[in-house]
């Protein structure tokens, strides 16, 4: 009897098994093809396919074996000749899916003056060393109002290994920069932020 049980509960978990490889296969399929409608989007169009693209991403589960490959979906399509308002929806779908693997991608995005909040808007929030790592290289590839993104967002990560840059920063010449190092200085605290903000 006990030999009929397991066998019957084997064949409910096989059945349950490929339910779920099926409904997966589904979901990717869906993304891929709101990505190739996504890819052409320019505000005022049709966000459907975004719609939906934005629905699965939130969706998934922290634990779903769906996120890394949903991610890859979208690196790739951030990779491509995807209009800018297209790249833009996907860094914010980055912002909530992306992991280390999207560091790299959103790093090039950084000095592009259309694409570059964006980029920020998602690494800002990965608690990542790499992340940091590369706001902090793109300190020294930015200027204006570029520069003064990242150093805010460098700020709010409270990155005590940008206090030097900042307290140089300080002296900047673009009084919008120089601001946003104040501030960020402010954020980070400490005896060698308050004496370069007294200076």
């Amino acid at each position: 009897m006990r030999y009929i049980y397991r066998v019957a509960w084997l064949g409910i978990a096989l059945v349950l098994a490929q339910h779920s490889a099926a409904q997966d296969a589904e979901i990717l399929t869906k993304v891929d093809e709101a990505l190739k409608a996504a890819a052409s989007f320019e505000v005022g169009a049709d966000s459907g396919p975004l719609q939906g693209i934005e629905k699965i991403v939130f969706q998934l589960p922290a634990d779903s074996e769906l996120r890394g490959p949903v991610e890859q979906k979208l690196l790739a399509a951030l990779d491509s000749d995807a209009t800018t308002d297209a790249k833009r929806f996907l860094c914010r779908q980055l912002r909530v899916i992306g992991t280390e693997k999207c560091v790299a991608p959103l790093a090039k995005l950084l000095t592009d003056p259309q694409l570059s909040h964006m980029a920020r808007y998602a690494l800002g929030r990965l608690e990542s060393p790499a992340a940091t790592e590369a706001l902090l290289k793109a300190l020294d590839q930015t200027s204006g109002d570029l520069l003064a993104g990242i150093i805010d967002t460098l700020g709010n990560r409270k990155c005590m290994g940008a206090r030097d840059k900042l307290i140089e920063l300080l002296r900047n010449s673009d009084a919008t920069v120089a601001k946003a190092a104040a501030i960020s200085l402010g954020r980070l605290g400490g005896g060698d932020s308050v004496a370069a903000l007294q200076r």
